[in-house]
């Protein structure tokens, strides 16, 4: 499952505009001038890349479980990984984000919108408390706080509960850590 949160990192950072009709793909600035990473925009990578998505989604609505599901979504995040530099235009990233919600969907039907929430919450606290300093910690925080609030019509089991919870704890424990409040 750690590899749809990349893809959900990668959906989030698309969302601004880099003129011209393309956006980047991913979060992290990867330096270089804004014409260099332009001519990426409309390329054979990002075509490939919504591919990609394209296909982990046909894949994980024909899993006919978790376990597989998982699979596919790892071997999506091994396919697309170091594409952080990849444009898409318009048309690629609505594709792409209706590849994501359609593996969302399939994904549900799958594991329930409570276990869900619980595998979520759980990345969010590894992934907080894998940071090496505050300022990661705080984005990987906020990060996953927002992708947990999807789930906050989601219904489950007290164990799902009890996991959703023991992240939470973990997130304020591993803020505490660097200073921060965890309250942002």
């Amino acid at each position: 499952m750690r590899s749809l949160a990349i893809l959900a990192l990668l959906l989030a950072a698309g969302s601004g505009a880099c003129g011209g009709g393309a956006t980047k793909a991913a979060t992290p600035d990867t330096g270089g001038s804004y014409a260099n990473r332009a001519r990426e925009s409309g390329s054979e990578r990002g075509a490939r890349v919504v591919a990609a998505v394209r296909r982990a989604a046909d894949d994980v609505c024909r899993c006919g479980d978790g376990v597989c599901a998982d699979a596919v979504v790892q071997q999506l995040g091994r396919a697309i990984h170091g594409q952080d530099d990849v444009m898409l235009t318009t048309t690629e990233q609505s594709a792409m984000m209706h590849a994501v919600a359609r593996i969302d969907k399939c994904r549900a039907r799958l594991f329930g919108r409570g276990e869900q929430a619980a595998r979520v919450a759980e990345r969010w606290a590894e992934e907080t408390c894998a940071c090496a300093d505050a300022g990661c910690a705080e984005l990987a925080a906020r990060r996953g706080a927002e992708e947990l609030r999807r789930y906050g019509d989601a219904e489950g089991n007290d164990d799902e509960l009890r996991r959703i919870l023991v992240a939470s704890r973990q997130v304020k424990s591993c803020m505490r850590e660097f200073g921060l409040t965890g309250q942002r």
